[in-house]
């Protein structure tokens, strides 16, 4: 088995190659054959009998093996007097009588299995070193070792008859420095003739060059006892062996090698190969790595496994070598100057899976399904819906109604197992477990924990009059991270209470305050789930705009991330947000302004806004939002210090005069009124669309001023107050059907530049693309001649409230249908 890999110290590892070598018989002319069928002294066929071909030197001059009726078939090239020796595991080699072969000439023999039965139970073992123990005890190790060769002539014979098709699951994986863990796995399956599963090079390179072998590149490449190895002469010359038992399992005998004195310099391999007392059989080979650094000899490794076939052929039927990954770090001249490291270790192998011929399954092995059922780590009750999932590989799986889950094409090894639960969602919390997996035998018994539970971890178990809990960090740009940061949590509380007259209800503001740890980790137990919660940190000498962040309603947790910037020396920064004065609901889009110092920002989709470089002083605010009236007033800004408001806005709705045909009155058509009455925007009423009739919609919005359209095969519209772009996103059904789609490109967002940003479309108030990132609209698909009219929001500042909604800002179109006949 050579498998070769190659570990670069200090460098990243290059993966290694695993590849199919198919061994080609050629036909010989005119050759001189003997066939016949082998079998037992009962009269019945022996399959699996590894057939030699000797000539009158007791050269072997060719090889077969038998089949299910025992039939087998030598052919030589050359005429002369030759014998057959077979080969059965569980029974001493045999040779039969001579035959001459002719120029040309086939010879028919019936073979006879009449050898003494070798019972490896009989075996003593003395634990000495055939390379300089008793003759005995040497006698008795290659009589054993005579059987493991049966075993590998047999494997490399089926290799090499390519007529037996096999499916085999190769892997790949990276394994931690503790060589357990599992951290990344990739797999292929491959179906083909069954023979050597990876590279292969001579016996005679191994011999001279060794197992483990420096290149160029400073990698290294290690290499696996292969089968031609094995079996060759200079194996058994460059290698002692000794019998040996297992503790743990005593129905194993093994034969153990290792590399002779005069090998102690070149990187050789030491290994044991196992056989079944009771059939002879060889089951496994495992192996390691001698004459190398300790700390590759620690972790480098390999093995092999064997099987017989229902037809008496052999193949292997698991295989993987394990590779180090070593790198050179630096130390102290105190500690012994520099070392290798261990960073990982990387480990290729694979496994046969199903050997046919034709259409007769000759091995098979059943697939690892991992079992186990998901159960509340407190009540012991079974958790449906929970996603369970082994890291790093893809495999995952569902619970069903009573938390029982599987996950199939598992191969073993050791796991780390990922469960999320419909409990955990809501802390934005994952549950894993390091998990042994071997076989399918045993179910896995899962136990996670809940939200509450992971709650009172956090908080402890005094009771809050909130559920609510806030997991943060927070970060300074540009600097290390202080000891200790001020977090709040703000949030105004709804009471409802009765007064005379009526119902009042106060908003009084709530404030919680904790500090990070030495990470700039926090967290805030307590707050309110379903309401918005403003987050702000402070520190000396830092500052940073808050944020706001909110708790589903069926949910317990949040996570955010608060970063401070250091700012210039002797300059103020302004944060705040901007809320509505009925609702505290956050104002998006709306214009802060300090005109005295020319600087100016917008709020984003929750109010918030911030300046960093304000000149210490007197200066007014400006806030302007369209909908609502404006707020002008001085605010006092001190050099190094943050100031931070909470800015309130009325809605200011004033409408010129309408007259309303109480008769043909449309209430959805008021909203169009009043909106157009406002003054922003661009609107087209139905005197103007008449005259358009026929037209596409597309067609109909460049009377827009500055909006321009267009469109044509493979193209989209892009239409822009300012600017206008065509481009095409990646194909789909929608780009090739000659749609006309409103897209606009990001008018701020440089990240964004080149992507398609389409408009938002209402259709009598109902969106007909929501999502995030908003999605195309087929404008084709609503006729002119039944429009009544048309709104066009080319950015925030212009659309109104009840439009703003995140992905409003690539702009809003607004289409009202006809309502009744005039």
């Amino acid at each position: 088995m050579i498998n070769r890999h190659r570990i670069a110290i200090g460098a990243r590892a290059k993966l290694p190659v695993t590849c199919l070598s198919l061994a080609l018989l050629s036909a010989v002319a005119h050759a001189q054959t003997i066939r016949g069928v082998v079998v037992d002294e009962g009269d019945k066929p022996v399959a699996g009998v590894v057939m030699q071909l000797l000539d009158s030197a007791s050269h072997i001059t060719g090889r077969s093996l038998s089949n299910e009726r025992g039939e087998f078939r030598l052919a030589t090239n050359r005429p002369g007097t030759y014998r057959v020796r077979t080969m059965r595991i569980g029974y001493l080699p045999a040779v039969s009588v001579p035959a001459a072969l002719g120029t040309g000439n086939e010879v028919t023999q019936r073979l006879v299995l009449t050898g003494v039965r070798f019972v490896l139970d009989t075996m003593h073992v003395v634990g000495d070193n055939a390379c300089g123990g008793f003759a005995d005890s040497a006698a008795a190790t290659f009589a054993v070792w005579e059987q493991v060769r049966t075993a590998l002539a047999a494997v490399q014979l089926t290799g090499s008859g390519r007529n037996i098709a096999a499916t085999t699951v190769g892997y790949e994986r990276t394994l931690g420095p503790d060589g357990r863990r599992v951290l990344q796995q990739k797999s292929i399956v491959r179906s083909e003739y069954v023979t050597q599963p990876w590279l292969t090079i001579s016996p005679d390179s191994l011999r001279r060059g060794g197992y483990v072998v420096t290149d160029r590149d400073n990698s290294t490449i290690y290499y696996g006892p292969g089968l031609d190895a094995l079996l060759s002469n200079s194996f058994i010359e460059d290698h002692c062996f000794r019998l040996v038992t297992d503790r743990k399992d005593k129905s194993r005998l093994g034969v153990a090698f290792e590399p002779t004195p005069h090998r102690k310099k070149i990187a050789e391999v030491r290994g044991t190969l196992w056989l079944d007392r009771a059939s002879s059989e060889l089951r496994r080979m495992e192996y390691g790595y001698a004459n190398i650094a300790p700390e590759q000899e620690s972790e480098a490794k390999g093995e092999t496994e064997f099987a017989r076939m229902t037809n008496g052929a052999w193949a292997i039927s698991r295989w993987n070598i394990r590779m180090p990954l070593l790198e050179q770090r630096i130390r102290s001249q105190a500690v012994g100057g520099s070392g290798l490291h261990l960073v990982e270790i990387r480990e290729t192998g694979g496994e046969l899976a199903l050997a046919r011929r034709g259409t007769d399954t000759l091995w098979s092995r059943p697939p690892i399904v991992l079992a186990g059922v998901v159960q509340d780590s407190v009540s012991g009750r079974s958790i449906a819906g929970a996603h369970v999932a082994l890291a790093g590989t893809g495999l995952q799986g569902v619970s069903d109604d009573r938390g029982r889950f599987t996950v199939a094409g598992v191969l073993p090894g050791e796991y780390t197992l990922e469960v999320r639960t419909p409990s955990l969602d809501s802390a934005s919390a994952v549950h894993q477990t390091p998990l042994m997996i071997t076989d399918a035998s045993k179910p896995a018994e899962i136990r996670v924990p809940t939200a509450s539970q992971i709650g009172a971890m956090l908080c402890g178990a005094a009771r809050t009059v909130e559920p609510g809990i806030v997991l943060g960090v927070v970060g300074v740009r540009g600097d290390t991270l202080p000891r200790s940061i001020v977090v709040s949590a703000e949030w105004q509380d709804a009471t409802v209470h009765n007064e005379s007259g009526g119902v009042a209800v106060d908003r009084p503001l709530r404030r919680i305050e904790t500090r990070t740890d030495t990470r700039g980790v926090f967290r805030i137990c307590g707050v309110p789930v379903d309401t918005p919660v403003l987050l702000r940190a402070t520190t000396a000498g830092a500052n940073g705009p808050p944020i706001s962040v909110k708790i589903p309603a069926n949910g317990r947790f949040a996570r955010a991330e608060l970063s401070l910037d250091r700012p210039v020396a002797g300059v103020a920064a302004f944060t705040g947000v901007v809320l509505v004065d009925s609702t505290r609901q956050p104002v998006i889009g709306a214009e802060v302004t300090l005109p005295e110092v020319t600087q100016s920002t917008v709020t984003d989709d929750k109010g918030v806004f911030s300046f960093s470089n304000v000149a210490p002083g007197t200066h007014r605010v400006v806030v302007r939002r369209i909908g609502f009236g404006a707020l002008d007033t001085p605010v006092d800004f001190a050099a190094n210090q943050t100031v931070h408001r909470q800015i309130f806005l009325s809605r200011a709705v004033v409408l010129d005069s309408v007259v309303v045909n109480a008769k043909n009155a449309d209430p959805f058509m008021r909203d169009f009124e009043e909106n157009r009455n406002i003054g922003l925007g661009h609107f087209l009423v139905r005197a103007e669309l008449e005259k358009m009739e026929g037209q596409s919609v597309a067609a109909v919005l460049t009377m827009v001023q500055g909006v321009a359209m267009m469109h044509g095969k493979g193209s989209r519209a892009a239409v822009s107050a300012n600017r206008v772009r065509t481009q095409c996103a990646p194909p789909t059904d929608t780009c090739l059907r000659r749609e006309a789609i409103i897209y606009l490109p990001p008018p701020t967002d440089p990240d964004h530049f080149g992507q398609a940003c389409y408009a938002q479309v209402y259709l009598d108030r109902i969106l007909m693309n929501p999502g995030a990132p908003t999605t195309p609209f087929d404008l084709s698909t609503v006729a002119v001649s039944q429009i009544e009219a048309i709104e066009y929001y080319a950015s925030p500042a212009q659309t109104p409230l009840k439009y703003s909604k995140f992905g409003s800002a690539c702009g809003v179109v607004v289409i009202w249908t006809k309502r009744f006949t005039k």
